[in-house]
């Protein structure tokens, strides 16, 4: 059975609750595309439960020529030819091809023979007992009718049956019950009032176990399916929350969280690679003049553009950006040595001078400038860590500030 069936993902949630909060107590088919998956979702278990149970129905059967010899010892032979010979041949046949070819069948269609090969084996299973009770002319022949119950309980309560196949199936068997009654040796009149009672009483009661069954099968599925819905919008979420938990909330670009995380990676595969790396941290010049002239809401807005203008002049896609604090942002840039990182540096500050934003506080330029400090590191030599590199890339900013800001200050760690 190597077939696996997995949930429909086109049936919302909403539409899953409408059909559980039906009280339509009768209906037992699902609306929509939701009856097929059903069946496909359960066929995995009832190929596996027709196999083993069809196994075991075999053997029982032939175990009944046991009663044969006692409730028809004079057709003995010719039971053994109908249970030996016709029957189980057939039946050994039909379970070693449904188990070699049921892969290569098409689910839809591999449902329907599993129901059709029920259907056929339980009246087979009549039909012969029918043949020896019709063939016997011993006395006990009459009370040999109840084996008639044994085959409805096998095709109703243990394969199981759907509903709607249960019905022709224990209606089949109730009708070779009657045929044999009808044309075989007469029996008193209360035995066969008893022996039919008790046939009708065993069909009723299956056929509604039958129906029960398939209503807590359908909605135990749906109940599955709306919390694989569940999950799967949890999931969402979660992903949604890790995200927001990763990024900053004003600009966009990741937090200094996830820019600690990412510099663990990108060190850990340099020191493999011993190749450079280089941090860039940026601040823009007087931003606190910034805000108390042009107020917070433009102070917000000033920081987004910094964020784009100096994502808009890293390598991409390599480089990583993100708000370390404030003002000040930070850069990854893997493989970049000193010079490059300058290069690339000095490029950002070029890109923020040129969005010309107005900043009358600033005593370094009318407008918007930031200061980067810029450190290299090969990790893996002696005396170097990721964290020092980034202590290393402040000081650099601290001596660009020194200097007069609106500049790149450089350190290399070697």
């Amino acid at each position: 059975m190597n077939q696996s069936v997995t949930l429909p993902s086109g049936i919302a949630t909403a539409e899953i609750d409408e059909v559980l909060r039906s009280r339509s107590f009768w209906r037992l088919t699902l609306p929509g595309p939701l009856e097929r998956q059903f069946h496909l979702h359960v066929l995995a278990r009832r190929l596996q439960q027709f196999q083993r149970s069809g196994w075991l129905a075999l053997l029982i059967f032939d175990s009944f020529l046991l009663v044969d010899w006692l409730m028809a010892p004079d057709v003995l032979v010719y039971s053994v030819i109908v249970r030996l010979g016709v029957f189980t041949p057939f039946g050994v046949l039909a379970l070693l091809l449904l188990r070699r070819f049921q892969p290569l069948v098409p689910l839809e269609q591999a449902s329907k023979m599993v129901d059709w090969m029920t259907l056929i084996s339980g009246w087979g299973a009549g039909l012969c007992l029918a043949l020896i009770l019709l063939k016997t002319q011993s006395p006990w022949g009459g009370y040999y009718q109840a084996g008639f119950v044994v085959i409805i309980l096998y095709g109703i309560l243990v394969q199981p049956l759907s509903f709607k196949w249960a019905l022709p199936y224990g209606l089949g068997l109730l009708a070779m019950h009657m045929w044999c009654a009808q044309m075989g040796q007469g029996m008193p009149a209360p035995l066969q009032i008893s022996i039919l009672h008790m046939l009708v009483s065993t069909l009723g009661l299956s056929l509604a176990a039958s129906f029960m069954v398939d209503r807590l099968r359908r909605r135990r599925f749906l109940l599955l399916l709306r919390e694989e819905r569940l999950i799967e919008r949890l999931g969402h979420v979660n992903q949604q929350l890790q995200g927001w938990s990763r990024s900053d909330v004003l600009t966009g670009v990741p937090n200094r969280r996830h820019f600690h995380e990412h510099l663990a990676q990108v060190w850990e595969r340099a020191r493999h690679d011993r190749t450079p790396v280089s941090v860039l941290m940026l601040d823009v010049d007087h931003f606190k003049a910034f805000n108390d002239r042009y107020g917070h809401p433009a102070g917000d807005a000033c920081l987004r553009q910094v964020a784009q203008g100096m994502a808009a002049h890293l390598r991409k896609p390599v480089d990583f950006i993100a708000r370390y604090g404030g003002e000040e942002f930070i850069a990854v840039l893997p493989g970049a040595d000193l010079e490059v990182a300058r290069q690339v540096a000095e490029r950002v500050c070029e890109g923020i001078r040129a969005l010309g934003l107005p900043h009358e506080g600033s005593s370094t330029s009318p407008m918007v400038t930031v200061s980067v400090g810029v450190a290299t590191a090969v990790p893996g030599t002696p005396n170097t860590s990721a964290d020092e590199l980034v202590s290393n890339a402040d000081r650099a900013l601290y001596d660009a500030k020194r200097e007069g800001r609106n500049r790149v200050g450089v350190i290399a760690q070697v």
